[in-house]
């Protein structure tokens, strides 16, 4: 069974954040309580939105 690749909206969605906060989140940049910057990472963990994040550049 193929794993679904976890996209930038997904996580924003998953964190109840936007997409552009959900970016600045996991690149460690922004002004954003740690609170936000965790709900992000946690969402991007392999099997915590049912695949894993894919990597560009």
């Amino acid at each position: 069974m193929r794993r679904r690749t976890v996209t930038l909206k997904d996580v924003a969605r998953a964190a109840n954040v936007s997409p552009s906060t959900a970016s600045e989140a996991l690149s460690g940049t922004g002004r954003m309580t740690e609170a936000t910057r965790a709900a992000a990472r946690r969402c991007c963990r392999p099997g915590s939105a049912g695949g894993s994040p894919r990597r560009t550049g």
